[in-house]
């Protein structure tokens, strides 16, 4: 029995009965090309500015944080308290010790969000695909606008303007992945099962980041963040010069492609560690919207590499 056809055909089965039929479909490579190139670029610009504006923040807290050691190890030699001091110390150093677990049922809600942004992304690609890639050029235009936006009154905390705007740039950001997520399901060795892998992916890197990130130590939590920043703005560089190469008609080769997203999966893993260390010491508990934005854009753009690796593994040039 040849089970992994039985696998496909049972996965085409399930896209059938969902209403997506995507086998007859034709668009240009050149637009699905530049659709994932523009939806990368959309997704980790965001996400590398992000990062730069906590570490300054982390920096101003340091610095309080500084001056508190000093009053409490200079009280800790009057008491003799050694312990109860340096766990009083610990503790102080989390601006928002609760603040990824009041983020999460967000995260999980915007995640939800943008897959059903994918589900009509999907049907305008089935019902007419040819108004799909202007819709998309609008759509990613319309989300980063939103972002910054969404950011900064998420910021100020206004929730009830904030929680609104994030649920519209999730349906958006669903929307533009939808290019992706096709070429996905089209590609031989990828499939429906491609994409649930890259979603059990992120899953389990949660799992592992949660546990390394959240148990980082000052030093090693501020090397960790500079080294992933830089690695970002490198990936950055390199998406551009992708993007810039694909407008003039030369695409990547297939074993640069697979170079690139293994990069980005190795670094927004290291990001979602990251994020565990981070962002405690940045939002207040009450400020969960704005770390749930940053956790949202650090597993959507772990989702797209993984997507981009499986499909570049199983391409040809």
């Amino acid at each position: 029995m040849d089970i992994d056809g039985h696998f496909h055909a049972s996965a085409s089965s399930c896209l059938n009965k969902l209403g997506l039929n995507l086998a007859t479909i034709t668009i240009q490579p050149s637009f699905a090309i530049a659709a994932v190139h523009v939806r990368q670029l959309a997704l980790i610009v965001p996400t590398y500015l992000n990062p730069w504006l906590l570490t300054a923040k982390i920096g101003k807290n340091r610095n309080r944080q500084n001056v508190f050691s000093k009053k409490q190890f200079f009280n800790m030699s009057n008491t003799s308290n050694f312990r109860e001091a340096i766990r009083e110390a610990k503790s102080h150093a989390l601006v928002g010790p609760n603040v990824i677990a009041n983020a999460l049922p967000y995260v999980g809600g915007g995640l939800v969000l943008t897959a059903l942004g994918t589900y009509g992304g999907l049907g305008v690609i089935r019902t007419n695909p040819g108004i799909f890639f202007p819709t998309f050029i609008g759509a990613v235009i319309l989300e980063l606008i939103l972002f910054f936006v969404a950011q900064n009154v998420a910021q100020k905390g206004n929730k009830g303007l904030a929680l609104p705007l994030l649920a519209t740039y999730s349906l958006l950001s669903g929307y533009t992945l939808s290019g992706l997520i096709f070429v996905a399901l089209r590609s031989q060795g990828v499939g429906i099962q491609g994409v649930g892998l890259a979603a059990l992916g992120c899953g389990v890197t949660f799992i592992f980041a949660r546990q390394i990130g959240s148990n980082l130590s000052e030093q090693d939590g501020m090397a960790l963040t500079k080294t992933i920043n830089l690695g970002v703005i490198a990936l950055v560089v390199v998406c551009l010069a992708q993007f810039g190469f694909a407008m003039f008609g030369f695409y990547t080769p297939n074993w640069l492609e697979i170079a690139i997203s293994g990069l980005g999966v190795f670094l927004f893993v290291g990001v979602s560690v990251v994020d565990f260390y981070i962002l405690p010491r940045t939002y207040s508990d009450d400020q969960y919207l704005p770390a749930a934005l940053s956790m949202y854009l650090t597993y959507i753009n772990l989702f797209v590499f993984i997507l981009r690796l499986l499909i570049a593994i199983n391409g040809r040039d």
